[in-house]
């Protein structure tokens, strides 16, 4: 019973990733709504955790940690944010995997996100530049201008955050 809890707990994280990547894919906003329910599941998956395996200490010491690198995180972030980097969602998004993440798995997290947002900011950036129609009005630069442009307009790292987040939870799921 304790095992169902847990990975309930750890499918409703998955779900909220994936929630938060999808809005901030479709409108570039990463609802709070998602963020907040990430991180009510976690002390659900803690407790049910150590019920399991009858070690309340690591659960506490577990959830101290996963705040301390939460804390970092979302001060990370948020220098980021003030310097129009990222979004306050992106932020808050990030600092909430990161309480999931734990000190085992926070920096495959960062390096998996960080890689996936190069990547995605990279195709983001060669799709508006060759596909200007499908962005707006059709455009007659040439493809460098567009894509010197393109170094301007936003792109959901939401969605890069959610795939390393995905990682996290089958780290997770295999313990």
């Amino acid at each position: 019973m304790d095992a169902a809890f847990q990975n309930a707990a750890l499918a409703g994280f998955a779900f909220c990733l994936l929630w938060a990547a999808a809005r901030d894919a479709r409108g570039y906003v990463i609802p709070n709504r998602a963020i907040v329910a990430t991180i009510a599941l976690f002390p659900i998956y803690l407790l049910t955790r150590a019920i399991a395996t009858g070690s309340m200490i690591s659960a506490v010491g577990d959830g101290a940690v996963g705040l301390s690198l939460a804390a970092l995180v979302l001060i990370a972030g948020l220098a980021m944010f003030s310097l129009h980097l990222i979004g306050g969602g992106d932020a808050k998004l990030a600092s909430a995997v990161a309480l999931w993440a734990g000190a085992d798995n926070v920096v495959a997290f960062l390096i998996i996100a960080s890689i996936s947002g190069g990547v995605l900011a990279a195709a983001v950036l060669i799709w508006r530049a060759a596909f200007p129609q499908l962005e707006s009005a059709p455009s007659l630069q040439t493809f460098g201008v567009r894509l010197r442009q393109g170094l301007k307009a936003p792109v959901p790292f939401g969605v890069a955050i959610a795939i390393g987040g995905l990682y996290i939870v089958t780290r997770l799921a295999a313990l």
